[in-house]
């Protein structure tokens, strides 16, 4: 298995060092390099990062005020009308979640933590960040260096609890 999957958590000590350019958009172009549905591609990215970032703290669920310690923001907008609904299925949210994906991995790759919250006030990040109307936030994902050692475990159920062979 990869160690990047083998090793991913959703740390929350951010050390606030700046991020290196080159690596900011690696990490964006493992998401537009996703797959979707008919190559529709519905997200769109919001990059805050340093400084810039600070526009949406306030927006942040207190729960989630560690996050104000990362280096960026990558904000994920979608538009569920410009993916495939089939079967009254809307892939939009999951296109938007393989995008988010292939971000965290390569933020793993790149010795980054990230991190996708969706413990924020929607309507006020999306006023501030001038997001059209017919979009949606499904997620915002944190990004940066880690500041120290973070022991948590990481918890994820048995696969007999979740594989079902020939049928449920």
């Amino acid at each position: 298995m990869m160690d990047e999957i083998n090793k991913r958590k959703s740390y929350r000590n951010f050390s606030g060092r700046k991020i290196e350019e080159e690596i900011i958009y690696d990490v964006l172009e493992a998401g537009r390099l996703a797959p979707s549905c008919y190559n529709n591609q519905p997200w769109h990215f919001i990059l805050l990062k340093g400084k810039d970032k600070e526009i949406i703290n306030e927006y942040l669920n207190r729960g989630n005020s560690w996050a104000k310690n990362a280096y960026a923001f990558v904000v994920i907008a979608c538009d569920p009308e410009t993916d495939c609904n089939i079967d009254k299925i809307q892939y939009a949210l999951f296109d938007c979640g393989l995008s988010v994906e292939n971000m965290l991995l390569e933020a793993y790759h790149n010795n980054l933590i990230a991190h996708s919250i969706a413990g924020f006030d929607h309507e006020g990040v999306k006023n501030i960040l001038k997001i059209p109307e017919k979009y949606s936030i499904p997620v915002i994902i944190v990004l940066g260096y880690p500041e120290g050692n973070e022991e948590r475990k990481r918890e994820r159920k048995d696969m007999r609890e979740i594989l079902h062979e020939g049928g449920w």
